[in-house]
């Protein structure tokens, strides 16, 4: 999932103008506003190491006595486009919003100069072709190291496969 950082400790994007039509009792919204909204909150290490790297900081020192170097720790913001639609009111984003909050931010004019998108950090493979084999061969190859394994679903999707895997988990301690 794309995370978008900016220069800027509450930096705002306007996406889509909201349009609303006139009815007899008032007025009917025909397509709601989407804003990114950047915020502090949620904001990683990594992402302002990467905001420092790819935006030009500037402004006044944080320590204005010393004349020290300008700190992207305070100036930094981030957006997470599944975040922000999850937490939009009154009614969360669509998928179809998140992935327009998403394309037009890549496509904006403002895209390098006042934020950059963040690269998904990719975990190193455990081997060399690991993510060439299938998933029993994975299973196989850590067993043999004297892992013992158990495959059963994650993802709680019903109150019955929750119950499952707390069994599963529960059964394996």
């Amino acid at each position: 999932m794309p995370r978008f950082v900016a220069y800027g400790a509450a930096y705002s994007h306007g996406v889509q103008s909201e349009i609303s039509e006139p009815t007899p009792t008032g007025a009917r919204i025909t397509r709601r506003g989407l804003e990114a909204q950047f915020w502090q909150r949620g904001i990683k290490e990594r992402d302002i190491e990467i905001g420092a790297k790819l935006l030009q900081i500037h402004g006044l020192p944080e320590d204005r006595i010393e004349g020290g170097e300008v700190s992207p720790m305070s100036r930094m913001s981030v957006f997470d486009p599944a975040i922000a639609g999850a937490e939009a009111a009154p009614l969360p984003w669509t998928e179809d919003e998140i992935d327009l909050v998403t394309q037009k931010l890549r496509e904006s004019d403002r895209y390098g100069l006042d934020f950059v998108e963040i690269e998904e950090e990719r975990l190193a493979t455990p081997w060399a072709g690991y993510d060439k084999l299938d998933a029993d061969k994975v299973l196989a190859a850590v067993e043999a190291t004297g892992v013992s394994c158990i495959v059963t679903p994650t993802v709680m999707s019903s109150p019955e496969v929750a119950a499952a895997l707390a069994g599963t988990v529960l059964a394996a301690v």
